[in-house]
């Protein structure tokens, strides 16, 4: 339960596109930035730029990252793809099961955790609890970042 620096291969479901495939969107990666497949993706503020998720105020969600992508040190042009509509088995860091209908949030680039979150940067709706570790989200649109 901890952020994740290799590929994440995670069970999904319930695509809009037919199985477990989701809609897709793509941005521009920040500068120096690695993202693995399967690693949750924001977005700066600052830039509208992706890069890892975390739980921080000057993010704002995006999706799901589809492939590993590795961006130059400065002004290269490197693009993320991320999934987004589809329901996904997301590693927790406490128990759901109370939060059924609720929205789950970034604790890392892996993991997700109830809205107490410090920021609550939404991942999506919780759709089922397997068990204190593992949850299905619905995983939501990828939000516009304020600039």
């Amino acid at each position: 339960m901890t952020a994740t620096t290799t590929v994440v291969a995670r069970y999904k479901r319930n695509g809009p596109r037919g199985g477990g495939r989701g809609f897709t969107a793509s941005y521009l990666l920040t500068d120096s930035t690695t993202i693995v497949a399967g690693a949750l993706v924001s977005l700066t503020q600052a830039t509208s730029k992706a890069l890892n998720a975390t739980d921080a105020a000057s993010e704002k969600f995006a999706g799901v990252c589809t492939k590993t992508v590795t961006s130059g040190s400065s002004n290269t042009t490197v693009y993320c793809e991320v999934e987004y509509g589809h329901e996904e088995l997301f590693t927790t860091d406490t128990s759901l099961a109370a939060l059924v209908g609720t929205m789950a949030t970034v604790k890392d680039n892996n993991t997700v955790t109830s809205a107490a979150s410090t920021n609550d940067m939404q991942v999506g709706e919780i759709i089922e609890v397997l068990s204190t570790t593992q949850a299905w989200i619905k995983v939501r649109s990828p939000e516009v970042p304020l600039t």
